[in-house]
């Protein structure tokens, strides 16, 4: 297997490429380098550089004081299970900041860390490493505050605040990319996309009920829409419409027909989250941007054997 070049056939919405995507091969360690070391902590975020990263992903979300902190869920209750029940049930954005970055990541004593902090050390440290913002916003939990505009506003805040800006705005929460467009167009802006958010009457999608979509062309002139520079979708998800009256659905992998679709609008594509060898080379043979993965490693290695020229050697 050789990597496949597969530039996109049009320019990209603004003409050329921008931020990770520009350069090459883009490897996202996913939460940092989740597989060896506890997810969205300064420790992981370095292993995965030495494993071979070129950018690292996290989720961002907003505390009780406005703070903006790296971790995943709404709540602390899986950063440490031996929280008191009080903090480990409560909304993080009903929680002060001292609270939050006091919480260590178990196992382990790496604590949770606010976003300027991140990328304070980010530049002085990993100044070649691109941060991937994902702007975490649940419409997917039931009960959980819904702070969009805040919480994008205070990510931009802290971007510009700490001058660290090889940074990407990551969303599935297409409206987030259309006020980061408004506010910071200079930044990348990456769309993710799964099944669930395509579903008719999505709140994912700034508003475009995605009803009508036949196939992946509709999903990347929707994403071009809203903004975005590159297209993440969930690598177990293709726009194959299968389902009786061609409404997209899940069907099983990510397939050529994606990528065809968002080369030629000139995006980038970078699937989550690869962990599987066999899948991370099939998906570098179809020829995807990148590939986010718990264990960078894998996809360096699968690059590495993908550019090995074939045959055998002549004496």
């Amino acid at each position: 297997m050789r990597v496949r070049t597969q530039r996109p056939s049009r320019p990209s919405p603004r003409g050329r490429r921008i931020g990770p995507w520009a350069a090459g091969f883009d490897i996202q360690g996913h939460r940092g380098a989740k597989a060896h070391l506890p997810e969205s902590t300064w420790p992981g975020f370095l292993r995965a550089v030495e494993l071979g990263s070129t950018s690292v992903e996290f989720d961002v979300r907003l505390t009780g004081d406005g703070d903006v902190v790296v971790w995943h869920d709404a709540t602390l209750a899986r950063a440490d299970p031996a929280l008191p029940a009080d903090v480990a049930q409560a909304w993080i954005a009903d929680l002060p900041t001292s609270v939050v970055v006091g919480t260590a990541v178990r196992p382990g004593s790496a604590p949770i860390l606010r976003l300027r902090d991140l990328l304070t050390r980010l530049g002085e440290q990993l100044p070649s490493t691109w941060a991937v913002v994902e702007v975490k916003v649940d419409h997917n939990v039931p009960g959980a505050p819904i702070a969009r505009e805040a919480l994008v506003d205070a990510v931009l805040a802290d971007i510009a605040a700490t001058g660290f800006e090889r940074a990407v705005v990551h969303s599935f929460d297409w409206a987030v990319l259309e006020r980061a467009r408004r506010t910071a167009s200079h930044l990348p802006r990456s769309a993710l996309v799964e099944a669930k958010t395509l579903r008719p009457g999505s709140p994912w999608l700034g508003g475009v009920d995605p009803a009508g979509w036949r196939g992946p062309r509709d999903v990347v002139a929707a994403a071009v829409a809203a903004g975005a520079d590159a297209l993440a979708p969930n690598w177990q998800w293709p726009t194959d419409a299968r389902e009786p009256g061609g409404r997209i659905v899940s069907g099983g992998a990510l397939d050529a027909a994606f990528v065809e679709a968002a080369h030629d609008a000139g995006l980038p594509v970078v699937p989550w989250t690869v962990n599987d060898p066999a899948q991370i080379a099939r998906l570098i043979d179809l020829g995807v941007d990148g590939i986010v993965s718990d264990s960078p490693e894998l996809v360096t290695q699968a690059l590495t054997s993908a550019r090995r020229p074939s045959g055998g050697s002549h004496g």
